[in-house]
């Protein structure tokens, strides 16, 4: 996202504060809550299905 080669250097750049890292973190945890939250979704429906048969 930002074009870094190593994720030292993202981290470096939202220490200092760096405007277009933070908002590419923030983009990543928000999409990671989001991953999280479907894969629990998914799986207690799997669950739901399986007890079912």
């Amino acid at each position: 996202m930002l074009g870094l080669n190593s994720p030292d250097s993202a981290r470096m750049r939202c220490r200092r504060g760096d405007i277009e890292a933070l908002e590419a973190l923030e983009k990543i945890i928000e999409n990671r809550d989001q991953l999280i939250k479907n894969y629990q979704n998914d799986d207690s429906e799997q669950n739901t299905t399986n007890s079912n048969q």
